[in-house]
């Protein structure tokens, strides 16, 4: 098995990162882990070429790989829904990374929220939307209504406050 993460995701188990209900070993387990005990081997590289005839991979490292049986499972990228602006200044939430720095600007929005005696700009940090309203958006909205008042309220915050669309 080759990819250029050491890590697999377990997207829908995302939230528990985020909610801290799960560890990050948990959610995020490393492919050495998950693949213990198996005849599968980990290479941690890139495939950035493939030679169907000679079942011949290279890798960005500048190594071949040759292999009896291929694979391949492309991913996919991040989706906005041609929501004009969502790209630029959404959060995408698909890695470990991604539900990190979520969780470290919605704890900021509401400590600077907290602070503020400005209303319109405490109402400005207390308004959060979702981007798309499938199974992963619905799911956002209620963690984030889950969350955000206990978060806020620990700063002594009015949860009356927040707004999630």
């Amino acid at each position: 098995m080759i990819d250029p993460q050491e890590r697999f995701v377990f997207k829908p188990m995302l939230y528990e990162l985020l909610t801290s209900e799960l560890s990050e070993d948990v959610v995020c387990p490393t492919y050495k882990e998950l693949l213990q005990g198996s005849d599968i081997n980990f290479v941690q590289d890139k495939v950035v070429a493939i030679n169907l005839q000679e079942k011949r991979l290279k890798l960005a490292s500048g190594s071949d790989y040759i292999y009896g049986h291929l694979v391949l499972a492309v991913g996919s990228i991040q989706g906005y829904l041609g929501t004009e602006g969502a790209q630029k200044n959404a959060f995408a939430f698909r890695t470990q990374e991604n539900a990190i720095a979520l969780e470290r600007q919605l704890r900021e929005c509401l400590q600077r929220a907290s602070q503020t005696e400005d209303e319109t700009q405490r109402r400005s940090l207390l308004t959060f939307a979702v981007v798309g309203a499938g199974p992963a958006g619905v799911e956002m909205a209620a963690t984030l209504a889950d969350l955000l008042p206990d978060w806020y309220a620990q700063l002594g915050g009015d949860i009356r406050q927040i707004r999630i669309g």
